[in-house]
């Protein structure tokens, strides 16, 4: 009785105040009222129609469970979810902080309570975060119990996203105690869904989560993280870091990495080599560093870095020699020996691939002779020795397929390719052609696939078949732009401009070779730019244009002799 009578009460002092003039009565962060209180609000809320007040009370979503049901009957609900990047934007102009304001938004996705107290931090020249919003998140996570706490911090180990089956193996907990404590995360708004897993609310969460929880807390979940994730290896390698085991992320990285070369991703490749080669480096081992310097030499060389390609092929093939490792020094060989570089006479290219040559030969590698053979083939084709480079092309296609290997036949097949074409024998080009183009489509082997795409073009053109060799020629362009080889596409649309000239169309042919001409400057490739120089140059001679003939001439002579280039 005498709690209705204080109600009744604080309803009659208030429609006193509302006869005068409207009243807001307001009750903040109801979490932490007694029940009279969350009582008081549900009286209050059946107040008749008309009056001039309006009650509002402020929960937080992860304690809203009691006071939400308590209320139900008489409120009307209003979320109030994160504030919006403008919202962010007027608050950090105003805390004199506008310039980071998407870092801000990125950092808290908007939590009114940590925008807040990341801007007064940045305006009192505190630097990281706040231990005020330390003291809050910390705050927060506890209240959802100990349990909820021991989960968030070990997913903070694996990172923003998580597999709540990772999460619960981490924990050897079970499956459905794992769920449920992920679920308790989720309604106490510290974890959000992120399609088929979750994701902390925002990263200061996890940041402090993972900064407050012990060394050797973290160390251990690192360790068991990476044996967990051992199918998923630039996973495996973060964790094996974090735990500063550096030979197995190295090994890691490693793999990440050739899985990238594999998918012709080979950006991705030599970024994953460099944290491999850094891993190696740390862990002191010598094997590991030289793979590390040979993958991202392979990379390089994918993605028309050239002079980079040579510089770590060759520290790579010197240290897989002083570690004894003649299989990868022979793929440095290898790589070296069909990479371009700064100053590379061919006599350069030669000697490489001829001592790869031997160590293959050594080994009974009837796969890497076929390689090897098949680059000294081109190498010869490019010098004009055309009668060894047929001899190494039929030496290459016999090694491959003895290897029983059909990526060593493709090899052996593109270096007798190359050679039939510089022969001017088209029959015997057809019937290469014939076998390779199927035998690279089955493969998947892009790279090669483009060049064979591109020199199909020949045959059509030796019997005047123009409309074939340019429809060819775009199909070596299209394999080019789906493989990862940019610094290729030059000498194809070079080639395209040369048809066209064939073919009477001078303009076309002007067009395309300066499309050619200025592909050539995005790549450091001093062989595609002399050769869209000649190109360019022949058809503005035709087009009686001999000034800038000259002047062509003399820019592809100038890279092609800066180079060392002598062809």
């Amino acid at each position: 009785m005498e709690r209705r009578r204080v109600f009744e009460a604080v309803r009659a002092f208030l429609r006193g105040l509302a006869e005068r003039s409207p009243v807001l009565f307001l009750v903040d962060d109801l979490q932490y009222s007694g029940q009279s209180t969350v009582e008081l609000m549900h009286f209050l809320g059946r107040e008749r129609p008309g009056t001039r007040m309006l009650m509002v009370t402020a929960v937080r979503a992860e304690n809203d469970a009691q006071a939400g049901a308590a209320l139900a009957p008489v409120a009307r609900r209003v979320e109030l979810g994160p504030l919006g990047p403008e919202a962010v934007a007027v608050l950090a102009r105003a805390a004199g902080q506008g310039g980071l304001a998407g870092q801000i938004m990125e950092q808290t996705r908007g939590h009114p309570l940590f925008v807040v107290e990341v801007l007064r931090a940045l305006a009192s020249g505190q630097a990281g975060l706040p231990e005020s919003l330390r003291t809050a998140v910390q705050a927060r996570v506890r209240r959802a119990g100990l349990p909820v706490e021991n989960l968030l911090r070990a997913a903070s180990v694996l990172g923003s996203v998580v597999d709540p089956l990772t999460l619960g193996a981490l924990l050897d907990l079970m499956p459905a105690s794992a769920l449920e404590l992920c679920e308790a995360a989720l309604e106490a708004r510290l974890l959000v869904v992120a399609g088929r897993d979750y994701e902390f609310a925002n990263d200061l969460i996890r940041e402090v989560l993972y900064a407050s929880t012990p060394e050797p807390t973290r160390l251990a979940h690192h360790r068991r993280a990476a044996d967990l994730l051992a199918g998923q290896p630039e996973s495996l390698a973060r964790h094996a870091a974090a735990a500063g085991d550096w030979l197995r992320a190295a090994r890691a990285w490693l793999r990440a990495g050739e899985d990238a070369m594999s998918r012709y991703a080979a950006s991705d490749a030599a970024a994953l080599a460099t944290q491999a080669l850094e891993a190696g480096e740390r862990a002191g081992d010598v094997e590991v560093t030289a793979r590390a310097l040979v993958l991202r030499g392979r990379a390089h060389h994918a993605t028309g870095t050239d002079d980079a390609a040579f510089a770590d092929l060759t520290r790579g093939a010197d240290q897989a020699r002083a570690a004894g490792d003649q299989r990868l020094e022979m793929l440095a060989l290898y790589e070296l020996g069909t990479s371009p570089h700064a100053a590379p006479p061919m006599s350069d290219y030669t000697a490489s691939l001829e001592n790869g040559l031997r160590i293959a030969e050594s080994l009974g590698d009837r796969a890497s002779e076929a390689r090897m053979l098949c680059h000294l083939a081109v190498i010869a084709a490019n010098r004009l020795h055309l009668d060894t480079a047929a001899d190494r092309g039929r030496r290459a296609v016999a090694a491959g397929r003895a290897a029983a290997d059909d990526h060593a036949l493709a090899s052996g097949l593109d270096g007798l390719k190359t050679a039939c074409l510089s022969l001017g024998d088209i029959g015997a080009l057809t019937g290469v052609l014939a076998e390779l183009v199927p035998l690279l489509r089955r493969l998947g082997d892009s790279f090669l696939l483009q060049w064979a795409a591109f020199e199909s073009a020949f045959p059509a053109i030796a019997t005047a078949d123009r409309a074939a060799a340019a429809a060819a020629m775009e199909s070596a362009i299209e394999i080019n732009s789906r493989a990862g080889y940019p610094h290729c596409a030059a000498w194809y649309v070079a080639h395209q401009g040369w048809l066209a000239r064939l073919r009477g169309r001078t303009g076309d042919a002007i067009m395309l070779g300066r499309q050619a001409l200025k592909r050539t400057e995005r790549h450091e490739n001093a062989w595609w730019r002399a050769a869209a120089c000649a190109v360019l140059g022949d058809t503005v001679l035709l087009a009686d244009d001999r000034a800038q003939a000259i002047d062509l001439f003399e820019q592809g002579l100038d890279s092609a002799r800066h180079h060392g280039y002598r062809q």
